[in-house]
């Protein structure tokens, strides 16, 4: 059987410093306020005899040639 898996975006809300008024992470921008701090990484995700292998980064590259990796293996 041949082995796929899939690359998706997901938002990553822990970075940074957090508020001190327990808001979550919220980060204060001179003339703007209070703005959600965060960025976009790639996931990569690949299921094999009922377990999950993920790899999460900011860089799709790394993301790709993971999952490239991990067909190669499993197929």
């Amino acid at each position: 059987m041949k082995r796929t898996g899939c690359i998706y975006k997901e938002f990553q809300r822990n970075i940074g410093k957090r508020e001190s008024s327990g808001r979550g992470c919220m980060r204060r921008v001179r003339g703007v306020g209070l703005v959600a701090s965060g960025r976009i990484r790639w996931v990569g995700e690949i299921h094999y005899c009922g377990k999950r292998y993920r790899m999460r980064s900011t860089s799709f590259s790394n993301v790709r040639s993971w999952l490239d990796g991990m067909v190669n293996k499993f197929n």
